[in-house]
């Protein structure tokens, strides 16, 4: 994977596939502990690709992660793409352009600020 080999400023996972439907107890997570950069992980809380309790833990497993829940949505995150975007736009000039440019660098302005209701969406 090539987050754990170089030395990337930052992830943004939409709909990281923790496990397939059904089969919980198949866990994609042995890699996810040599994650070094700031990661961001997107989800529908009805995501059939990760039960949102064991994605929860599963994010713990990654220094440095947050994790963005849609309440109500599934696996695409099509119908709240556009707050999703915004979403990894912030991360990315917040966590990430911050990292390579210093202070100055960063955005001031929240990404989400005029693009849709922040409303529906937990933060961990």
């Amino acid at each position: 994977m090539a987050a754990i080999e170089a030395d990337f400023g930052g992830l943004v996972l939409f709909s990281y596939p923790l496990h397939r439907p059904g089969f919980t107890d198949q866990l994609r997570t042995e890699h996810l502990p040599s994650i070094r950069c700031p990661t961001l992980f997107l989800s529908g809380d009805r995501d059939p690709f990760a039960n949102l309790d064991l994605l929860k833990e599963a994010v713990k497993l990654v220094p440095h992660a947050r994790l963005e829940i849609f309440k109500g949505q599934g696996h695409g995150l099509l119908a709240v793409l556009d707050q999703a975007l915004d979403i990894a736009t912030e991360f990315i000039n917040s966590t990430v352009i911050a990292k390579v440019s210093g202070p100055s660098g960063a955005s001031t302005t929240p990404a989400h600020q005029g693009r849709g209701d922040p409303k529906g969406r937990e933060v961990i």
